[in-house]
């Protein structure tokens, strides 16, 4: 993938996670919109010392023993708005694979990275587990991380300003993304409360033989609050209806448990977002003002994890990054 690209899609994806503004105006993704750096590449913005201040510890939450990898949080120095984002890996990943968009966008806004039992191997799975419980599950890890932030200088707010009275989170001011598993937990979220805003990466869409019956339902998240980034050749959570037909000819071979999925745009369109623009390597204009879904129509063996996953990562599971 061309760095300038590269610049283009992050600086969108920094700019929608962390702006107040739900109309995006690719006039304005200039290089000082977000902080960008990805391996020895950066752009000429980038100030020697980050702009933000970042935390790593371990899970205090009742399913502590459960949880893969650490939970991260960011605290910009100048931060755009006053919402907290909320992150959520995808399957058998971890946060540090997500660090240069959380990175983005953590130089512009408050971070929380919450880490999970993310295995799909997982007894969770194996004992009839839930999409229900997993989101659960994700508010308990959140409330908890607000609550050990509170010990942390630059962080001791958030619990005042992301939890109520009651200690239950106040979505209004807490927008929640994800990629993969992670896209379906924060969408169920979505789906349940009216949250600041959603955004999907590489989904959400049925896994694991799971059903996703709640998402035939109307969201309590509004339309014009639901975005995404997605891929064409997304061979696991598929952008388009996935058949036995589809598997047969899919070459490498896909997942069983993905056939019979409706597709992420279905999703997404029930979710009421339908506004898209479909990116090439060739176009370096994104994104039209009003885009709600940026698809990337790129040649890559890797498109469910180069719609948010760091470069280097990305180049090693086979993408083009």
């Amino acid at each position: 993938m061309a760095f300038g690209f590269a610049v283009i899609i992050h600086s969108y994806l920094c700019t929608l996670l962390s702006s107040h503004e739900l109309a995006l105006d690719a006039d304005s993704l200039d290089e000082g919109t977000c902080f960008l750096q990805h391996g020895a590449a950066k752009s000429r913005s980038v100030a020697e010392t980050p702009p933000y201040s970042r935390v790593k510890w371990t899970d205090t939450s009742v399913y502590a023993q459960t949880t893969k990898g650490k939970h991260v949080a960011w605290a910009p120095s100048s931060p755009s708005n006053s919402d907290l984002l909320v992150f959520f890996p995808g399957t058998s990943s971890f946060c540090g694979y997500y660090s240069g968009l959380l990175d983005l966008a953590g130089s512009k806004m408050n971070v929380l990275c919450l880490s999970y039992d993310v295995s799909h191997k997982s007894k969770f799975w194996r004992r009839g587990g839930t999409f229900s419980q997993r989101a659960h599950r994700a508010q308990v890890r959140l409330v908890e991380a607000l609550k050990k932030l509170s010990y942390e200088e630059k962080h001791s707010s958030w619990i005042n300003e992301y939890l109520d009275d009651v200690q239950e989170p106040i979505w209004s001011k807490i927008r929640v993304a994800g990629h993969s598993q992670g896209s379906v937990i924060a969408a169920f979220i979505a789906y349940k409360v009216n949250v600041a805003r959603f955004t999907g990466f590489a989904g959400p869409s049925r896994q694991f033989g799971r059903q996703l019956n709640w998402m035939e339902q109307k969201p309590k998240t509004l339309p014009e609050k639901v975005f995404a980034i997605e891929a064409v050749n997304d061979n696991v959570l598929h952008w388009e209806k996935y058949t036995w037909a589809m598997y047969d000819a899919q070459d490498p071979p896909g997942y069983q448990w993905s056939v019979g999925q409706r597709g992420v745009r279905t999703n997404l369109a029930i979710m009421g977002a339908t506004r898209i623009q479909e990116v090439t390597l060739e176009e370096h204009n994104c994104c039209e003002n009003g885009t709600q879904i940026v698809l990337l129509n790129i040649k890559s063996k890797n498109g469910h994890a180069e719609t948010c996953m760091n470069f280097r990562h990305s180049k090693e599971k086979g993408g083009s990054a």
